[in-house]
């Protein structure tokens, strides 16, 4: 009787179940691409609309981590599609056809694709067939097929060799007859090639110098180079749970847990963290200057503008050129780890390698598709470096004007985040959904309008400057914070406010508190400032009295290497990360366990190129470049060395 009721009871429940089974399509399918080469066969990525899309970019009406189910990411063989499908008759085959959204906001435009349209003439028609075959076959439902891309077994025609991997090779190839021969000539003791010499150089990254003695520079490198780490662990495992899965609902388990939700959103500090220390070091070092010197000095602020190109610019524009032709530079057949990695990152930044180059990619009117994750701080930084040596030039100018500036500047920068919640859709703290972190963001409103310009980092800057500002007076006791009430209660309540903010995202995940509105304002305020409130108050504190511990665990030689390589490692470590996946297989599942392992690799890897990134490239473009401009901009200046490295007090302002 039992067993003729579980048989009833399957059979009413039938349907159900099958409408169940149904809606469990795989987000991520791949044919082996092996087999496909094997027979000759082209490999077609396509993107799938399962129902009408949403503008869900631009208007959340939720916070959520999963992937969006009604789009799926497939990788179909043709030659594997067309048995598939090769018993169908026309009329079956015209009713499986189902033309793409064009205005989804899921795909990439045309332009970043220029052989997409020749690709779809000859696959196009194939993979809608193809796919909706498959899912209704098998799930019972169908979908708007898009082919994004495909790739062959051979280096395809369209992977033209213009204009940027000509300049990167006419640079490199210039490089390598110039280094052998300088460094032919350093050996037998010429000293005219000081910039190229890679012994010198190598003399420059080990030696111990005068100004390493001084434990604010050694603190400031050290929490700098550790900065560096948490961004190269953050990125690491970022890209780990957006590359293709077998297992992708194991990524949403694993990101839905608070822990993680609350890591993650915290982790987005590490850029305000960032220029907090610059704004730091930028009003540090105009002090000291202003200290031997009373009348203005214009000179000043073009000479450590240039420095600082002098210091960066030319290492960025090398890996920027680099990553712009990167999916054409390994040889061998393309692979599909390499397309998801390589190619759709190296597309966006060819299209948007002026913005880049000219720093100004970080708005959404000059850089549509974002590219290279490094160059939009960069750029960041350096308006922010302008913006505060035009405030300290006022204030020199015009002494009186600082009572007004010191607090009434910030407090605005501070509020700008507030007011960008409000009139923007989006939420107060970055939204960790899966495919936007899958498309690095690019398309997110929250990182577009509130995270990557510049006015809207402008606070974390300033904050920064300002507390560099009372470090220095207190140095010179012109002032005394103890007895300062609005010193008092910021002191009291950074602590408490990070601390609040870093327990509360997953909050918004769990109450969907997407609307705008005062406690969203408020919050989004307290997201991007209170971290850095937290470490200027940190920075003021600890330079007045250095703990003996860290002076001890710092005092070593050896910890001057790594913080001299920050830079290489902050630029050239994306790189890294994209070729180690590449190296993965989408039909792979998941493992957490994998992490610490890439982390290692990426870690070593990236470490070791930063090495040769700094005595190749880095070290003699600074001293050729700096040879050439700082001299000019130096010469007739007693009070300006001519080899400086931005301060004689701080750390160089390489960011």
């Amino acid at each position: 009787m039992s067993s003729f009721a579980l048989f009833a009871a399957i059979i009413i429940l039938l349907p159900t179940i099958q409408q169940i089974v149904a809606t469990q399509v795989p987000i991520f399918q791949f044919d082996d691409p092996y087999q496909c080469r094997a027979s000759s066969g082209t490999y077609c990525f396509v993107s799938t609309l399962r129902r009408t899309p949403e503008n869900v970019r631009t208007n959340p009406r939720r916070l959520s981590v999963h992937f969006r189910r009604e789009l799926l990411e497939w990788g179909l063989c043709t030659k594997q599609c067309g048995g598939d499908v090769a018993h169908l008759t026309k009329a079956d085959r015209a009713l499986l056809k189902r033309p793409h959204f064009s205005t989804s906001n899921y795909s990439y435009p045309d332009h970043y694709f220029p052989e997409r349209i020749y690709m779809e003439k000859l696959f196009g028609d194939l993979m809608q067939v193809c796919v909706n075959y498959r899912l209704l076959a098998l799930y019972n439902v169908t979908g708007y097929p898009d082919l994004e891309n495909c790739i062959t077994g051979t280096h395809v025609p369209w992977q033209f060799f213009d204009w940027y991997g000509c300049f990167f090779y006419m640079i490199l190839f210039t490089s390598i007859i110039s280094f052998s021969m300088c460094n032919v000539l350093d050996l037998c003791g010429y000293k005219i090639v000081r910039a190229a010499s890679i012994r010198r150089n190598w003399i420059r990254l080990t030696r111990y110098g005068t100004e390493d003695n001084i434990s604010e520079i050694r603190c400031i490198e050290g929490l700098r180079f550790l900065l560096i780490l948490a961004t190269i662990a953050f990125n690491c495992f970022m890209l780990m749970i957006t590359f293709p899965v077998d297992n992708p609902e194991k990524v949403e388990q694993l990101l839905n847990h608070p822990l993680v939700l609350n890591v993650l959103s915290c982790m987005f500090w590490i850029i305000p963290a960032f220029l907090t220390i610059d704004g730091f070091l930028l009003m540090s070092h105009f002090l000291n200057f202003r200290e031997k010197r009373d009348d203005f000095c214009a000179r000043y602020f073009r000479y450590q503008f240039v420095n600082r190109l002098v210091d960066s610019y030319p290492l960025y524009t090398m890996v920027l050129l680099y990553t712009s032709i990167m999916d054409t530079v390994w040889g061998g057949a393309p692979s599909v780890g390499r397309y998801l990695m390589m190619t759709r990152e190296a597309r966006f930044c060819r299209k948007n390698v002026w913005s880049n180059l000219l720093l100004v990619n970080n708005y959404p009117s000059t850089s549509l598709e974002m590219c290279y994750a490094p160059g939009w701080y960069f750029a960041a930084s350096t308006h922010m470096f302008v913006l505060g040596s035009a405030l300290l030039c006022l204030t020199w100018v015009f002494p009186k004007t600082i009572k007004y500036i010191k607090w009434t500047v910030p407090i605005i920068a501070i509020i700008l985040p507030g007011v960008g919640a409000y009139l923007f859709p989006s939420a107060p703290l970055p939204p960790l959904q899966l495919n936007d972190i899958q498309s690095g963001f690019m398309y997110q409103t929250w990182y577009r309008m509130m995270y990557l310009p510049t006015h809207m980092n402008a606070g974390c800057y300033l904050v920064g400057m300002l507390s560099g500002y009372y470090t220095h007076k207190s140095k010179i006791v012109e002032v005394c914070l103890f007895r300062n009430k609005v010193y008092k209660w910021i002191r009291r309540l950074s602590f408490p406010a990070v601390l609040f903010t870093a327990c509360t995202p997953f909050l918004f995940y769990r109450l969907n508190i997407v609307r705008p509105g005062l406690f969203t304002s408020v919050y989004a305020i307290l997201f991007n400032s209170s971290s850095s409130i937290f470490l200027a108050v940190c920075l003021l504190q600890n330079f007045r009295n250095i703990p003996r511990i860290l002076i001890r665990c710092i005092e070593t030689p050896l910890f001057i290497i790594p913080t001299r390589l920050s830079f290489c490692l902050y630029v050239i470590h994306p790189i890294v990360l994209r070729w180690f996946l590449s190296l993965g297989d989408p039909r792979d599942g998941f493992e957490l366990v994998k992490y610490p392992l890439l982390f290692g690799k990426v870690f070593v890897i990236t470490f070791l190129l930063a090495v040769a990134l700094f005595l190749f490239v880095e070290e003699p473009a600074r001293n050729f470049f700096g040879s050439i401009l700082l001299e000019k901009q130096a010469r007739g200046e007693r009070e300006t060395p001519r080899r400086v490295r931005i301060a004689p007090l701080e750390m160089s302002l390489r960011y």
